[in-house]
């Protein structure tokens, strides 16, 4: 099976197919392209019609998907769309407006899937140059021919020009066209581009304007240097490789079998690698939301920690928190493709997903994208138990000579006994309580700002964790590591199911009975800078 993807060669299509490219996606090339049975195109824009008429006459059981534009559909522009999509196994839709009104046009939810990472339209500002005019890019042009002519010009990206994209959207698509930017000194972008030399702030379009005139040359290269560099992450970003990925395996999908019904709750979580991509990619933090955290959400206590109305406030707000650079929002893997578990586990996550149906089909209407809790426990639950050496390899890339703060329960003790943290540059803990941290949070995230300045932080804290790395996550980087060490312990061991870990907390296993209060390891004592765990 091969997968191709049109473009009708506007700058937006080629920024997706390039990153599509990146994934081994080949290009299509109307009738000179011979296509095999199961064979899946990417329709992009909405010149295709009359090619897909063509196409399909080969009578092979292809896949076509329809990637629609993000710009505004005009009226005439609407029944193309339509025409394209009735064709079409699966429809990616730029904005969660766009999926609504196909939807009320006809089409089943469960075959629409949204990017909504990519802006829209890219226009030109202000020119380097007195004439106070607005370019509009050739939208018609190949993105380096575009970009080409609009540096040659001394095009500008200009976040205050009117129009219906949002500040954000303008920052994508101008940057990933390669201008600088301009923004108001109160716009909120302004922070991004002067810290990082991606233009000009201003106060005034008086300012603006002699700004603009006064830019040399070589200032201005040096800002589309800048820019180009930013261009780059953002067409390798990992919510369009996934937006497209999910989009491949709907198309593929001809049957659900009990192991695929969970897929109505429409919940898009990356799987484990990829949420490694993500976080190496950008260093955010990382909120988990496992079972746990989702019933005590909902108002059923755990082992180690009581409700709390203010904390199923903040793990509901958190839940429905879009996955940002600066913070991953997690989900179990466990929506799709269950059977990858272990017989219990899968029993578990069935009766889990059963009994709380009501609550992720509502969380699934807001169309975010997860990474994924089941990262930190890639070895007990699941059956090809040969993938947990290289995502321990790869976690342990988190804190390669970094300076490494670990925050968690007095009786935890990750990495006690084990080379977990043999690469870090260094290592403090601060000690917590055991059970029902929560009610110290804010002593806890004090303590974090105050010995965790420039270090990685890793908490391990049940459902307290979750709130402090969001909570967090404007500061610096807090990862919510869960249930880390037992699980790298009984991969060590090799064991094939959970046994008690001597001297320290084990995951579902002893509740802390019979752990001792304190043990004779010199240098752990020593990487101990605070101890919160006493009341």
């Amino acid at each position: 099976m091969a997968t191709y993807v049109t473009s009708d060669g506007s700058l937006y299509q080629e920024r997706i197919a390039e990153v599509l490219a990146r994934l081994g996606v080949q290009r299509f090339n109307g009738q000179s392209t011979e296509l095999q049975a199961h064979d899946a195109v990417v329709v992009q824009g909405i010149n295709f019609p009359q090619q897909l008429a063509t196409v399909e006459q080969a009578s092979k059981p292809l896949v076509f998907i329809a990637w629609l534009p993000a710009y505004d559909w005009l009226p005439a522009q609407q029944e193309s769309i339509l025409d394209l999509c009735q064709h079409c196994s699966v429809v990616v839709a730029p904005t969660e407006e766009a999926k609504e009104w196909l939807v009320r046009e006809g089409f089943a939810s469960e075959r629409i899937t949204t990017c909504q990472l990519v802006g829209g339209c890219v226009a030109a500002g202000l020119p380097a140059t007195s004439q106070h005019v607005y370019q509009q890019l050739p939208v018609q042009l190949p993105r380096s021919v575009a970009r080409a002519k609009l540096n040659q010009a001394g095009g500008w990206g200009d976040l205050a020009r009117p129009g219906w994209l949002t500040t954000s959207e303008r920052i994508i698509d101008f940057l990933s066209a390669g201008l600088p930017l301009l923004a108001r000194q109160n716009d909120p972008a302004a922070g991004l581009v002067k810290q990082h030399q991606l233009g000009l702030t201003y106060k005034n379009e008086q300012e603006k304007r002699d700004l603009l005139n006064g830019v040399t040359e070589d200032r201005y290269r040096h800002l589309a240097a800048n820019v180009h560099h930013w261009a780059e992450l953002l067409s390798q970003d990992s919510f369009i490789q996934q937006a497209f990925n999910r989009a491949r395996y709907q198309a593929y999908v001809s049957s659900i079998d009990a192991s695929k019904q969970q897929a109505r709750f429409n919940l898009h979580v990356l799987d484990s690698q990829e949420t490694l991509d993500y976080i190496e990619r950008y260093q955010p933090s990382v909120a988990r939301l496992g079972d746990g955290e989702i019933s005590l959400m909902l108002g059923a206590g755990q082992v180690f920690q009581d409700t709390d109305p203010l904390l199923e406030k903040r793990l509901r707000e958190i839940v429905e928190t879009p996955s940002n650079p600066r913070l991953l929002v997690c989900l179990s893997d466990t929506f799709h493709d269950i059977g990858r578990l272990v017989p219990k586990a899968q029993d578990w996550w069935r009766g889990h997903q059963q009994t709380f149906s009501s609550f992720y089909e509502q969380l699934g209407k807001l169309g975010n994208t997860y990474g994924n809790t089941m990262v930190t426990r890639p070895y007990m639950d699941f059956q090809d138990r040969s993938q947990a050496r290289k995502i321990f390899h790869r976690i342990k890339k988190w804190w390669q000579d970094r300076d490494l703060l670990i925050v968690e329960g007095a009786y935890t003790r990750s990495g006690v006994g084990s080379d977990l943290y043999d690469n870090a540059r260094s290592v403090q803990r601060i000690l917590c309580p055991p059970k029902n941290a929560w009610g110290k949070y804010q002593e806890i995230e004090a303590a974090i700002k105050r010995y965790g300045e420039g270090k990685l932080v890793l908490v391990m804290l049940g459902m307290a964790a979750t709130v402090i790395a969001a909570d967090l996550a404007d500061w610096g980087q807090v990862i919510d590591s869960g249930h880390l060490d037992p699980e790298y312990e009984w991969y060590r061991q090799g064991a094939v199911s959970r046994v008690p870990i001597q001297g320290k907390h084990t995951a579902e296993m002893n509740y802390d009975e019979g752990v001792p209060q304190s043990i004779d390891d010199p240098q752990y004592n020593a990487e101990i800078i605070l101890d919160l765990s006493k009341s």
